[in-house]
C-alpha cells in the first residue's frame, strides 16, 4: 500500500516536471 503511495506520487511528480519542461520548450519556440 506504501509502495503505490510512493509510485503515485513519483508518477505526478514525473508527470509535472514534464509537463513543464513542454511548456517551457514550446515557450522558447514561440519567441525564437
Amino acid at each position: 500500500m506504501l509502495y503505490g503511495n510512493f509510485l503515485q506520487i513519483g508518477r505526478n511528480i514525473f508527470v509535472t516536471f514534464s509537463a513543464y519542461e513542454f511548456d517551457a520548450a514550446a515557450d522558447l519556440a514561440y519567441k525564437g
